[in-house]
C-alpha cells in the first residue's frame, strides 16, 4: 500500500514480471505492463496484461491471487496459438493529440499467427483514446466494446531483436535490430491504420545494439540510446528531429570501458534534457544529455582565409563522414540602422555565399577543411582586412536515411597574401 492508495495487481504466476509503467492518457491514471511465461486465468495461457488504475482507485490485492480477473486486460486473445510468454517487451504511452499505450514484445515461433520464417521477431498490442468508463484500459474484453484496446497482440515485425517502444507528439515508434541486415531501425507505426505498413528507416548501417530505449521530447524530437554493438559495447545516442525520417549519430555517452554496463534505459522532458541511466558492477550511474550530443559533427568557433578558401575546423564523431558546408554572410549595406528600421528603403540585406565544398572525412577528432571561395567571397574578402564577424557555417551531415544540419556564427581572420 502506498498512503492507503492502492497498488498494481499484476501477479498471474511465479514467472510473472513487470516491464514498463505508463501514463495512461485520462486524469490521475497509471498504467503498468507485464509478461509472464504461465498464467493463472482460464484458457489464457502466457498472455501479456495490463493494468490501469486511477490513484484514488479501492484497496487491490497484490502478492495473492486476485479473485476477479476484471482487475487487468490480457492482451491477447485464448485462441492464439503463438502466446507471446515472457521473452521481453517495452509499454509506453502519449497524450495529446493521439492518446494511446502501446505494447511491444519478443517472439520466437517460425509459424502460426506470430511466426516469422527465421524465428525472431516482434509482436505488438495497441490502444487509443483517453481512460474513461466506456473507453477502459483496465477491460477484460479487450479489443470489445467499452474497451481502450484496439488491437490485441498481432505480429508486427520479422527478423528483428531487442525492441524498444516510444511514443509522444510524433506518434509511435519501435527502435530495434534488423538481424536480415545487420542495421539499426525505426520503424513508425500508422496511427490510423494501426499497423506497422510503413517503411523501417535504418539509423546505422552494419551494426547492432542491446538494451535500446527510446523517447520524445514536447517538439516531437526523438531519442535513442542503446549499447552498440551489443553487452559491453559503448553506451550510444541517436536523434532524430523529423519524426524518425531521418538521425544523427551514433555518438558515445559513455564509453563503458570496463563493458560491465548493463540495464540501460533512457528518457527526455519536455524540453529535450534526458538522462540515460544504468548499472555497472553493482552501482548506478546517471549521465545527462540533449540533442545536441548526438549530432555527429561540429564546427569550430573561428576560421581564417588567405584570400582563396576559409579554413575551419570540422569534428566528426564517427567515420567515414560526409559533410557539405555553406558559408555566408549578410550584411547591412546602409550604414546608418536607426534611419534604415523606420524606412525600410534606406536598408537592403543580401546574402553572400562566401564559399561553398563538400568533403569526406575518414578519421576521427578535429579536422581541418579549407573551403574554396566564391568569385563573390574573393571579392568581399578583397575589401576588408583583419577579421570578418558573423560568418554562418551551414553544415550538412550525411546520414543512411538524409542530412541533418548544424549551423554556427564564426569569425574568420583574413590574412593578406604576401
Amino acid at each position: 500500500m502506498n498512503g492507503g492508495l492502492s497498488v498494481a495487481d499484476g501477479i498471474l504466476s511465479a514467472d510473472t514480471g513487470p516491464v514498463s509503467a505508463v501514463v495512461v492518457p485520462g486524469t490521475n491514471v497509471l498504467g503498468y505492463g507485464w509478461i509472464s511465461a504461465a498464467s493463472f486465468v482460464p484458457n489464457v495461457g502466457a498472455a501479456p496484461t495490463f493494468d490501469a488504475f486511477p490513484l484514488s482507485s479501492p484497496a487491490e490485492c497484490s502478492t495473492v491471487m486476485c479473485p476477479a480477473y476484471e482487475l487487468y486486460s490480457v492482451l491477447e486473445p485464448d485462441t492464439n496459438a503463438d502466446q507471446v510468454a515472457n521473452l521481453g517487451g517495452q509499454y509506453a504511452s502519449q497524450t495529446g493529440a493521439n492518446p494511446g499505450v502501446m505494447g511491444i514484445f519478443d517472439t520466437d515461433f517460425s509459424n502460426g499467427p506470430l511466426g516469422c520464417p527465421a524465428g525472431e521477431g516482434t509482436a505488438y498490442a495497441y490502444g487509443s483514446g483517453v481512460q474513461s468508463a466506456v473507453n477502459d484500459y483496465d477491460s477484460t474484453s479487450a479489443a470489445g466494446a467499452g474497451s481502450a484496446w484496439k488491437v490485441l497482440t498481432a505480429q508486427a515485425d520479422c527478423n528483428v531483436d531487442y525492441p524498444a517502444v516510444g511514443g509522444g507528439p510524433s506518434g509511435f515508434g519501435v527502435l530495434e535490430h534488423s538481424t536480415a541486415n545487420n542495421d539499426i531501425v525505426y520503424h513508425r507505426f500508422d496511427q490510423a491504420h494501426e499497423n506497422f505498413d510503413t517503411p523501417p528507416v535504418t539509423i546505422a548501417g552494419n551494426a547492432s545494439e542491446e538494451d535500446s530505449a527510446v523517447s520524445q521530447d514536447g517538439a516531437g524530437g526523438v531519442y535513442g540510446t542503446f549499447l552498440l554493438g551489443g553487452g559491453g559495447g559503448p553506451i550510444s545516442l541517436v536523434y532524430s528531429s523529423n519524426a524518425g525520417a531521418s538521425w544523427t549519430g551514433p555518438t558515445t555517452l559513455n564509453p563503458d570501458t570496463d563493458g560491465g554496463a548493463s540495464d540501460v534505459t533512457s528518457a527526455v522532458g519536455p524540453t529535450g534534457q534526458g538522462w540515460a541511466t544504468w548499472t555497472d558492477n553493482g552501482s548506478i550511474f546517471a549521465q545527462q544529455f540533449d540533442a545536441k550530443d548526438a549530432i555527429a559533427a561540429s564546427i569550430g568557433s573561428e576560421g581564417s582565409s588567405s584570400g582563396t578558401s576559409v579554413t575551419i575546423t570540422v569534428t566528426c564523431a564517427s567515420t567515414p563522414c560526409t559533410v557539405t558546408i555553406t558559408i555566408t554572410i549578410d550584411p547591412v549595406v546602409t550604414a546608418n540602422a536607426t534611419r534604415a528600421s523606420t524606412d525600410s528603403k534606406r536598408t537592403r540585406h543580401k546574402t553572400i555565399t562566401l564559399a561553398t565544398g563538400t568533403f569526406t572525412i575518414h578519421r576521427k577528432g578535429l579536422d581541418k577543411l579549407a573551403v574554396k571561395l566564391t568569385k563573390t567571397g574573393k571579392k568581399y574578402f578583397a575589401t576588408h582586412h583583419g577579421h570578418v564577424k558573423g560568418a554562418g557555417v551551414l553544415l550538412g551531415v550525411k546520414t543512411s536515411s538524409g542530412v541533418e544540419k548544424v549551423t554556427r556564427t564564426i569569425t574568420i581572420a583574413i590574412h593578406k597574401k604576401r
